[in-house]
């Protein structure tokens, strides 16, 4: 006959049990893995900032959606069906793409309903380069919250180009 285990013997094996566990184990594993093959060391701030940069993208991801070149042409009611117009758009600074996964995706937050890039969207793409902002930084900060617009997000007032635009170049063109 088997002795009962204690409450606490017992939750320690359900968690290893349940699938978050493991997702953990395995990002440990493969954390550790990457961090080892350096041949140099790496400060615990570094290692944090990658982590929240990489959570970034995926709750950009799940909020708007990281748009592969197809969808963008479907979206925008291109003929062309392949990655090539978004592709061409982008180098001509017409929309935002930021590099992936060794892919370009396309932030959805700056599609409006009917397909077109928002006009604030294409202002700051315009002025970025001058301000040495790339096109991943531009991306990150339309989610981040401002206190210039009591703490919204440019995404949340996308569709005021002048104001989305005087708070990007306040915040990368100020000189110190």
């Amino acid at each position: 006959m088997s002795t009962p285990k204690p409450d606490s013997e017992v939750d320690r094996f359900a968690i290893k049990e349940t699938a978050e566990y493991q997702q953990m184990v395995r990002s440990i594993q493969l954390l550790g893995e990457a961090v080892e093959s350096l041949d140099h060391m790496i400060s615990p701030q570094m290692a944090a900032g990658i982590v929240a940069t990489e959570n970034a993208w995926r709750d950009m991801e799940a909020e708007f959606g990281l748009l592969d070149g197809r969808t963008v042409a479907q979206i925008a009611g291109s003929k062309q069906t392949t990655g090539g117009f978004a592709n061409d758009r982008r180098k001509a600074r017409k929309i935002l793409g930021i590099s992936r996964r060794n892919a370009y995706r396309y932030p959805g937050f700056q599609f409006t309903e009917s397909g077109k890039i928002y006009e604030s969207v294409l202002a700051v793409l315009r002025v970025a380069p001058e301000l040495g902002v790339s096109d991943e930084d531009v991306a990150q900060w339309f989610l981040l919250g401002s206190p210039s617009l009591d703490g919204n997000r440019p995404v949340d007032v996308i569709d005021d180009a002048a104001q989305v635009l005087a708070v990007f170049q306040s915040r990368f063109g100020t000189q110190w």
